[in-house]
C-alpha cells in the first residue's frame, strides 16, 4: 500500500466505522485477556477495519473485534506487512514487537514529517480535525495546519 492509499484507508476507516480513539494507540472496549502478554498480528487486527463494532465480542478469547485506534495506530495496523506484530504489553508506550514505537512505524509509513505527526497523533484531535488533516495529506504531502 503506497502513501495515499494508506492515508485514504486511514481516513475511510475513522468515516466509515467510528473507530476513532485519539487517545490510545490501539484500544479495545472488551479488553484484552490473556492476549494482552502477547504480539498480535497486525493483519489480524486488519480484519476488522472495516466493519462496525459489535455490541459484544465475536471471541472473547480474541476479541479484535473490537479494535479501536488513534491514526497512528491504524497507519501500523494497516500499513503493515505480513508478519509485523503488534505488542499489546507495550500498547501504553506505544510499542512494535520489534521494539519499534508506534508513532515512528506510522510516521514512516504514511511519510509525514515530525510536525505533521506531532498534529495528527495527539489525543487532543477532534474526529473532524483528524479527517480534515488526512484529506489535506492526500491533496498536498507537505500540508500543514
Amino acid at each position: 500500500m503506497n502513501r495515499t492509499e494508506l492515508i485514504k484507508a486511514i481516513a475511510a476507516v475513522i468515516r466509515e466505522t467510528g473507530r476513532l480513539d485519539q487517545a490510545e494507540f490501539i484500544t479495545n472496549p472488551f479488553g484484552w485477556g490473556e492476549l494482552y502478554d502477547t504480539d498480535v498480528p497486525a493483519e489480524e487486527l486488519r480484519k476488522y477495519a472495516f466493519t462496525p463494532i459489535p455490541y459484544t465480542a465475536e471471541n472473547p478469547d480474541r476479541p479484535y473485534c473490537g479494535t479501536m485506534a488513534c491514526v497512528a495506530g491504524w497507519a501500523v495496523i494497516l500499513g503493515s506487512g505480513k508478519g509485523r506484530k503488534i505488542a499489546l504489553s507495550s500498547l501504553y508506550s506505544g510499542s512494535m514487537s520489534d521494539g519499534v514505537p508506534i508513532w515512528d512505524r506510522a510516521k514512516k509509513l504514511m511519510k509525514i514529517s515530525e510536525d505533521q505527526a506531532s498534529y495528527l497523533f495527539t489525543e487532543d484531535r477532534t474526529r473532524e480535525e483528524v479527517l480534515e488533516m488526512l484529506d489535506a495529506l492526500v491533496d498536498d504531502p507537505r500540508w500543514l495546519p
